[in-house]
């Protein structure tokens, strides 16, 4: 992935192999970084979407309950960067 190309959310659920309404509801529990770009256009940074598929790898899990673990790192610092973005009602 090159670091200066942002990441639709087609692509981020491929490489993380689930569906778009995952990246959604990721976004939306602070587990992943988004980036508006538009009204409702949305892109991801390849370096976040990376530590996220390192931690999934790492630790072999597919259905994302180890993003609620207590013993894992947490993701949710990055809910307070400024390019958060959460998409409402989701």
């Amino acid at each position: 992935m090159a670091s200066d190309k942002l990441l639709t959310l087609a692509d981020v659920a491929e490489a993380l192999n689930v569906t778009p309404r995952t990246i959604r509801n990721m976004v939306r529990r602070g587990e992943l970084q988004a980036i508006k770009v538009g009204y409702k256009l949305i892109r991801f940074n390849p370096n976040d979407v990376a530590k996220v598929l390192k931690i999934m790898q790492a630790d072999r899990i597919t259905n994302h309950s180890f993003l609620q673990q207590p013993n894992l790192p947490s993701l949710l610092p990055l809910r307070d960067s400024v390019a958060v973005f959460e998409i409402p009602g989701a």
